[in-house]
């Protein structure tokens, strides 16, 4: 009985994947578009290299952000759709 069960804990496991999904979702979230790079580069011009890397990651995070909040509620409107 022991291995009937390690056997379909394995078997639901390995079926189990829902890293893939989220890795797509990570990387919609993040992804960083050549508009956003002239954006960024525009806005860090006579800037020092402590103040360009502060920009770009305060850039970056509130994009990021307002990507997953988006995500979020075509999320909630597919699941109440249904």
């Amino acid at each position: 009985m022991k291995r009937y069960s390690i056997l379909v804990l394995t078997a639901v496991l390995f079926c189990y994947t829902p890293t893939a999904s989220w890795a797509g979702i990570n990387e919609e979230i993040n992804r960083q578009t050549p508009f956003n790079n002239f954006t960024d580069s525009l806005a860090t011009i006579g800037k020092s290299p402590k103040q360009k890397t502060a920009i770009k990651n305060k850039r970056r995070l509130v994009r990021s952000q307002a990507r997953l909040k988006k995500a979020r509620a075509a999320n909630l409107k597919r699941l109440t759709s249904r």
